[in-house]
């Protein structure tokens, strides 16, 4: 579909990504994408300090500061 009609969407409430597992609705394939990581397990992130790893990228930024704390 068009950037248009993804944008419409946005507005509208229509959905075009159904998670197969769960059910939940998606207006985006790349929200749908992060959401299966709650099914699948992958761990993508990993902290180049400690090795500790994560599935969002937003929780390997947050443990971040904590390095950037202690140093």
């Amino acid at each position: 579909s068009s950037d248009l009609e993804k944008h419409r969407r946005t507005h509208t409430g229509e959905s075009s990504c159904i998670c197969e597992i769960c059910g939940k609705i998606f207006s985006r394939l790349y929200t749908m994408k992060i959401h299966m990581r709650t099914h699948t397990g992958e761990i993508p992130y990993i902290c180049k300090i400690c090795k500790k790893s994560f599935a969002y990228k937003s929780s390997l930024q947050r443990h971040k500061q904590k390095h950037l704390k202690e140093a």
